[in-house]
């Protein structure tokens, strides 16, 4: 540990690219990410966030939360959601560069049972992440996702 900082438990990235969108904020993108997905697959992320994950989401309509996670630290290229819970703490960080968009997800265990209850829904994690980010694109403001109109 060095500065009190250290590794978390559970780190997975996913990045992707597409043209055009160099002039969004990464909170824009994260929006477009978690607030743009379609009800259904929002409303299942905010149910196993809370039932099955224990964490504590704010208001998602919250200008300090994007889906209900806090927005700890926010700038153009990089926006960091946090949630916590009594088993978890949990960050999201997006970070975005030109035309590439990577999402990281950083988990720190709190409970031994922690470590089981992630490596079960982490499969359904590790498939909805790509999902969502490729998507983001279609959520955006029609100005944002045409290249052309910049």
């Amino acid at each position: 540990m060095l500065n009190n900082v250290h590794a978390p438990d559970y780190t997975d990235v996913f990045e992707v690219t597409l043209a055009g969108v160099d002039a969004l904020s990464a909170e824009q993108w994260s929006r477009a990410v978690l607030e743009g997905a379609p009800r259904p697959v929002r409303w299942f992320l905010v149910t196993g966030w809370r039932a099955v994950l224990g964490l504590r989401l704010g208001p998602p309509s919250s200008p300090d939360h994007v889906l209900g996670w806090r927005i700890a630290s926010n700038d153009a290229e990089m926006i960091r959601l946090e949630s916590h819970s009594s088993l978890m703490t949990a960050w999201l960080i997006l970070r975005v560069t030109g035309s590439t968009v990577v999402l990281s997800t950083n988990v720190d265990y709190a409970r031994r049972m922690s470590r089981p209850l992630w490596a079960a829904v982490g499969p359904i994690h590790r498939r909805t992440i790509p999902y969502l980010l490729g998507r983001g694109l279609s959520s955006l403001p029609t100005t944002f996702g045409d290249s052309t109109s910049r």
